[in-house]
Parts: structure tokens; C-alpha cells; sequence
């Protein structure tokens, strides 16, 4: 005897239950780059923010205890793209204040690895027209510092930093704010997409936006 009362289940089919999942799986194809991309974005500029931090705090301490303004000393305290006095100064104003798993001299400057696995580069730039600068390229894993010392690191150090693992700051923590000052942001975008001009301009994009990446950053993490 059939009960009149009983109601059939509305349960989905197998072919409804793949349609879904299909659905699912084309929709995570479509926003998972994007999403790990925006997260290794957010790593790197923690790390260069963490960076600029660790280096104003060197500055500061290193400038009390040596009655010094070494960020002056460096612009004018020795030569351009010579390994042996950037390393006497790395060891004296930095090696004292930074966490440095080791410390190594390259062809043209010096490069720090750090405990928590960033590495410095520490140079003083030269241009054709007799106009220096003092650097720190900041590498964001030790690798990329280990390749570029590796391949004895081009003269041309303006067209290094990529913006996407190697940044430029000043040596005491400071952001360049020569392209800050002297480009428009549109400028910045240009010059931080194809490298070329100022070198620092990738860094001015982020630490402008509040380190972070805004959401016309040239480079994709």
C-alpha cells in the first residue's frame, strides 16, 4: 500500500552538484592570483617599511654615539664605489645596531644579511657628472643581494631597484625624496614601471599611499 502522504526529496542531482563546483572552481581560478598576488604586495612593503624603521633607529643611535651626523659623513666621507671604505663604515655605524647573520664586501660596496632574512646593500653611487650619492639597496630575501653580488653588481646601480624585490632607501631610513619632490606622480608610475629615471621611485609610490600598494602600482607582486 503506497502512503499518499510521502514527498520526494529535493535534493540536488550529480549534474546540478558539478555545475556548481565547476562554477566555484572557474570563479577561485579568476580571483586567486589576484588575491596572492595583493598578499605577497602587502609582505614585500611590510618588510620594506620594517627596513626604514631599522635603519631611522640606527641613524638616531649611531649619530648620538658617535657625535656625528653619518648620513652627512657618508655623502661626503668617501669615495664613490669603493668597497674598502664603505665596508669601515658599514661596520661602524651599522654592524653595532643591526641583527646581521654576516657581513660581506662586494666589487663596489657591502652587503648585510640580516637574521630575519632581508639583506642591505651599502654603496655609494657615481654618475658621469660627478654627482654622488650614498644607498642602501634593501634585497627582500638574501638571494637576491647573494645574485647580485654573485654577478659583481653593474656600475649602472640606478637601474637595480625593481620594485618588486629590491627597493632604495636612504641610509639612514629616510625615503628619497628626490622623486617625491621633483617628479609628478604620474612621472613616478612611469619611472617605476620601466626603471628608468629616478631609481627611488617605486619606493616614493609606496611609502606615499601609507606603505602600502595602491592600486595603480605599476609592478605586479
Amino acid at each position: 500500500m503506497i502512503n499518499k502522504n510521502f514527498k520526494t526529496s529535493n535534493a540536488f542531482t550529480l549534474a546540478e552538484v558539478l555545475i556548481t563546483l565547476g562554477v566555484i572552481g572557474v570563479v577561485a581560478a579568476m580571483t586567486l592570483p589576484n588575491l596572492m598576488s595583493n598578499y605577497r604586495g602587502h609582505v614585500a612593503v611590510q618588510k620594506l617599511k620594517k627596513v626604514s624603521t631599522i635603519l631611522l633607529q640606527t641613524a638616531q643611535k649611531a649619530d648620538y654615539d658617535n657625535s656625528t651626523n653619518i648620513f652627512k659623513n657618508q655623502r661626503e666621507g668617501f669615495t664613490p664605489q669603493d668597497p674598502d671604505a664603505a665596508l669601515e663604515m658599514f661596520n661602524k655605524y651599522y654592524v653595532p645596531y643591526m641583527d646581521f647573520e654576516r657581513v660581506e664586501k662586494g666589487k663596489y660596496g657591502v652587503f648585510g644579511y640580516l637574521q630575519d632574512g632581508i639583506a642591505l646593500y651599502f654603496y655609494k653611487h657615481f654618475s658621469p657628472n660627478n654627482w654622488a650619492s650614498t644607498y642602501m639597496l634593501v634585497c627582500l630575501t638574501h638571494k637576491v643581494c647573494e645574485d647580485l653580488n654573485t654577478e659583481n653588481i653593474s656600475t649602472d646601480t640606478k637601474k637595480i631597484p625593481d620594485g618588486k624585490t629590491i627597493f632604495l632607501l636612504y641610509t639612514n631610513g629616510q625615503i628619497p625624496n628626490y622623486s617625491l619632490h621633483n617628479s609628478t606622480r604620474e612621472q613616478r608610475i612611469e619611472q617605476c614601471k620601466n626603471q628608468t629615471g629616478s631609481p627611488e621611485a617605486c619606493t616614493a609610490l609606496l611609502f606615499e599611499a601609507g606603505w602600502s600598494v595602491p592600486k595603480d602600482y605599476p609592478i605586479r607582486f
